[in-house]
Formats: C-alpha cells, sequence, structure tokens
C-alpha cells in the first residue's frame, strides 16, 4: 500500500460504468494529484444492495502498461488492492449504512494515475438473518438467528421465481426448526425459505450430487454454509466416503491440487476452501456410491468469477444455484474462440465460441461448434457443474454476477 492521503472536496460527475467523479481527491507521499477518473462494472453511484453477501469491484480501467495496482478503501479505511487486469476486489459482507469507496490506481513509481469513488447503500435484510440450513442425510434444519419459539411459513421452489407454501415451522426455543427431507421424498424443489406476516428471509437450499462408481465428478459448492471447505464435502453423504476418494482441485495455472480422503480428514487440508465460483472433481476410485450433498444459503450480491488472463485455464462453477445456457441463462460472456469444456459422458467435452461464423447450411446458427468441428446448441451448464473454461481470447473482465432476490 501507497501512503495516501484521502481529501473530502468532491465534483460530481458520470465516469465509465459509473460512479461520481472526485476532483483532485487524493494525494499520495509524491505529492501528485490525480486527474484521471474511472467507473465500476454494473455498479453505480447511489445503488442499493439488500443485504449482499459480497460486492465485486471490477474497474473500467484498460490493460495498459504502467498501471502496477489498484488500492482499495472503505470510507478512510484501508481494506486491499489488487495487483493485475482488471484489478478487481471482492468486499464481503458489506457493512449496512451509506458507504464511500474509493479506489488509486497505481504506477510503478507510487503515483496515482486515476482514481474512482462511489457511495453505495447497504439495506438490512427484511427479515431475521436466516442464519443457515443443515442436513444430515435425512433432515434439513432452519437456524434463524435472533428468533425463538414462532411459526414461520415455508416456502419452496425449484427456480428461484415462483415459490409455493408447504406448510408452517414453528422454531424452537433456540431458533431451529427442522422438516423433513422432501427432496428424497419426490420433491425436485430445491430452495427455501421463512415467511411470516408478508417480510421473507433470505433463501437457503440444497443440491444433491450423485457418485458412481470409480466416476470422476465436477462438483460446486454454490452456497453459502459449512464454512465452503473440503469438510462439507463430506456432510450428508448417504454413504460413507470411501478412504481413497480424492479431491482434485486447480491450482490456476497447469495442475491441480490433489487432497486424499483417509477416513477421517481431507489429508489435513479440510479447511481449504470450495466457495461459490469454484470448481473441482470429486474422484471415487471405489465400489461405492453415494450422493453429497451442499447446503446452505443463496448467496446475494455481485460476484466476479474467474481470472483475465489470455491463454490459460481456469475451472470455474456458476457463483450462485441456476442451470441453463451459459450465455442466455448464466451471463457468460466468452471472447472469440473461447473454449467451454464440461465433463460429459466420461471424459472432457470442447465447445469452442465464434460468433463470426455462420454455418451456411443452418437458418441458426449459434456460433458454437464441439469436438467434432459441427455446429452445436449452446452449452448448457447445469447446477452442481463445475467446468474448464480457457480464454483464448485478449484479456477482458471477469464473469459477472449481479444475483438478488
Amino acid at each position: 500500500m501507497t501512503n495516501v492521503v484521502l481529501y473530502g472536496t468532491t465534483q460530481t460527475g458520470g465516469a465509465g460504468g459509473g460512479g461520481t467523479v472526485y476532483a483532485y481527491p487524493i494525494t499520495n507521499s509524491y505529492g501528485i494529484y490525480a486527474t484521471n477518473s474511472f467507473g465500476f462494472y454494473q455498479l453505480t453511484n447511489g445503488q442499493s444492495f439488500k443485504a449482499p453477501d459480497n460486492i465485486a469491484f471490477v474497474p473500467t480501467l484498460t490493460n495498459q502498461p504502467g498501471l502496477t495496482e489498484v488500492d482499495y478503501y472503505i470510507g478512510s479505511t484501508y481494506v486491499g488492492n489488487a495487483k493485475s487486469y482488471p484489478y478487481n476486489f471482492d468486499w464481503h459482507n458489506p457493512t449496512i449504512g451509506s458507504n464511500l469507496i474509493t479506489a488509486v490506481a497505481l504506477d510503478s513509481a507510487g503515483r496515482i494515475a486515476a482514481c474512482a469513488l462511489l457511495n453505495l447503500n447497504i439495506l438490512p435484510d427484511d427479515a431475521p438473518q436466516l442464519s443457515g440450513i443443515k442436513f444430515d442425510g435425512t433432515v434439513f434444519r432452519f437456524d434463524v438467528a435472533g428468533v425463538s419459539n414462532q411459526v414461520w411459513s415455508v416456502y419452496t421452489t425449484s427456480n428461484l421465481n415462483s415459490w409455493v407454501s408447504m406448510g408452517s415451522l414453528t422454531l424452537d426455543g433456540s431458533g431451529y426448526g427442522a422438516f423433513t427431507n422432501y427432496y428424497t421424498a419426490g420433491c425436485s424443489n430445491k430452495f427455501f425459505r421463512l415467511g411470516r406476516y408478508g417480510v421473507y428471509s433470505k433463501v437457503a437450499g440444497f443440491e444433491r450430487e450423485w457418485v458412481g462408481t470409480n466416476s470422476f465428478v465436477p462438483i460446486a459448492d454454490q452456497f453459502l454454509g459449512g464454512g465452503n471447505n473440503l469438510n462439507a464435502v463430506t456432510q450428508g453423504a448417504s454413504a460413507a466416503v470411501v478412504a481413497g476418494t480424492k479431491i482434485q482441485k486447480w491450482n490456476g495455472t497447469t495442475a491441480y491440487n490433489i487432497y486424499t480422503w483417509n477416513g477421517s480428514d481431507w489429508g489435513g487440508h479440510g479447511q481449504e476452501t470450495l466457495n461459490p465460483g469454484e470448481g473441482a472433481f470429486l474422484v471415487n476410485a471405489s465400489t461405492n456410491t453415494y450422493y453429497v450433498t451442499f447446503a446452505g444459503l443463496v448467496p446475494r450480491g455481485l460476484y466476479a468469477i474467474g481470472k483475465s488472463f489470455n491463454f490459460s485455464y481456469d475451472f470455474i462453477s456458476a457463483p450462485v444455484p441456476v442451470g441453463g445456457a451459459i450465455m442466455a441463462d448464466l451471463h457468460f460472456n466468452p471472447g472469440v474462440f473461447d473454449f467451454i469444456i464440461p465433463w460429459r459422458n466420461g471424459g472432457f467435452w470442447t465447445y469452442i465460441y465464434d460468433p463470426m461464423d455462420l454455418d451456411p447450411g443452418s437458418d441458426t446458427p449459434t456460433g458454437w461448434y464441439d469436438n467434432n468441428n459441427n455446429y452445436c446448441a449452446e452449452p448448457i451448464i447445469n447446477i452442481g457443474e463445475s467446468f474448464f473454461y480457457y480464454q483464448n481470447s485478449e484479456p477482458k473482465i471477469p464473469w459477472l454476477w449481479n444475483w438478488t432476490y
């Protein structure tokens, strides 16, 4: 971090993607002022978020020589920096109230090249905080913070959109309420919330991944719960995870970090994270079959997924439990000749994006073609599924999700 002093003199005006431009609001230890400004993708000055879990700041800076880092402040408090393009930063569990965010772009000499300032309003949740949802293999349990001995209605949905009532739930003296595992009883709905007098909690849910014999399964934990660590992979399994089972997590460059289940822990790496947006493979080399269940809160806020390095792989997933066509439903924005590589029928299957290459024999060209160089439909990515993404284009901004409910 460079020694930066923040001042309060402001001048309002728009800047690339939103934000308030502050005329000469900052100076560093060299006494050089910022004369250039920038904004943030999908954020505007004065924007409000209701109880978000995360807000991703992705500057509208270009990938230009000379810039080395962007420092971030909430109010006057330094909270972190980013040292590579696109210089994005995640603000976890934002503070309720009006918050001033300052981003300072620095060059290799520590001089201020540009700045951005943005006011965001973080609103409290409408209802008592739904702290989580837990699953022990047969029963789900809600945990509602600060509430006890109350009757709430339970609502369910399969698509995070059309909610229907499934009865009432009485919270005990500790704020806990258990209900039957409707999934195994034949109900396909995976998402739940509590409601009382027109006030609704955050959404909790679960995803169950079938692990067959001698299988290689891409997994994604798209919920906030269980610490979002590898130990959560063993929670709620309908049969014990066999010793020797492996989790392979891409190291972001050229290989996997491999963790092996020894019967009680992942080789001392049980706290290794598997957060929303990340992906991993579970390798079952035994004849056992079982489900792995991820359960927790559905994330809410603005998320930036993946890296922005050209000619490199990343293993990622959607940050929220939504599936469908990768562009139409998941808002993914591939570059020309970028690859989407999911695991299909026991092997990797490559989809290549080329929007300029129209199929002369088709009335409905999609811009996608597959392993066999055949034109195909837009790739489908399921809930709880991770996939490789190869960025064959120039560096660009990450995959952005603004998810609220």
